[in-house]
This record gives structure tokens, C-alpha cells and sequence, in this order.
């Protein structure tokens, strides 16, 4: 098991807070925390609790694994299931469904400011 990043975990929180417009004031509203603490968290110069980090990925609706550096893990392990999927299907069949999910995912960016 490697070391803890915690620069690079408050600098995904913040890239993620910001992504969604809010204000440390409000992420730290919604997490538990003091604004304070959460700027000293996304700064690198407090050590979040592995509590305050799952706070946080609650409030901003990520996974543990986005903010602790390890979203490959997660998108490898999604990887065996996307293909299992896609085994039995013709080569105009695969072509259809990823182009389905590019317009999702197209989608889904385009309209997240509705999500709150």
C-alpha cells in the first residue's frame, strides 16, 4: 500500500468543487467542516481524516477512489464488465452502443449544472 497524497487529494477536491461552481463555504457546509479547515485541506497543509475525505466525497457525489488518486482503479475494474457486455455483439452492434454512451456521457456534461 502506497502513501497518502494528501496534496493531491485536497487538489482533486477543490478541482471537483470548483467544477461545480461552489464556494469552499458551501462544500464545507454540505461535508461538516469549517471553511477553514476545508481551504487547509485543499491547500495540502491539513491531513483530512479518512472521515472529513468521505464527507466530502458525499457532499460533491464522487467516489473515495476520484479523490484518493485511485479513479483508474475504479475504471479499470469497470473495464472486464464493459467488454463482457460488448463480447457477443456485431461489429455494427459495438459501433451503435459506443456511440450511445459518447452521447451520454455528452449529455450528462452538457446538463450537470441541473443535477443540484
Amino acid at each position: 500500500m502506497g502513501s497518502v497524497n494528501y496534496c493531491r487529494i485536497g487538489k482533486t477536491i477543490r478541482e471537483a468543487r470548483l467544477k461545480r461552481g461552489w464556494s469552499q463555504a458551501r462544500l464545507a457546509e454540505m461535508a461538516g467542516v469549517s471553511a477553514q479547515y476545508l481551504s487547509r485541506i485543499e491547500t495540502g497543509k491539513k491531513q483530512a481524516s479518512l472521515q472529513v475525505v468521505y464527507g466530502i466525497a458525499r457532499a460533491l457525489q464522487v467516489s473515495m477512489d476520484l479523490l484518493t488518486g485511485n479513479e483508474r482503479l475504479e475504471q479499470e475494474r469497470e473495464l472486464p464488465a464493459a467488454g463482457r457486455i460488448l463480447s457477443d455483439c456485431s461489429e455494427y452492434e459495438r459501433q451503435v452502443l459506443l456511440d450511445i454512451l459518447e452521447a451520454s456521457k455528452q449529455s450528462l456534461r452538457v446538463n450537470a449544472r441541473y443535477r443540484e
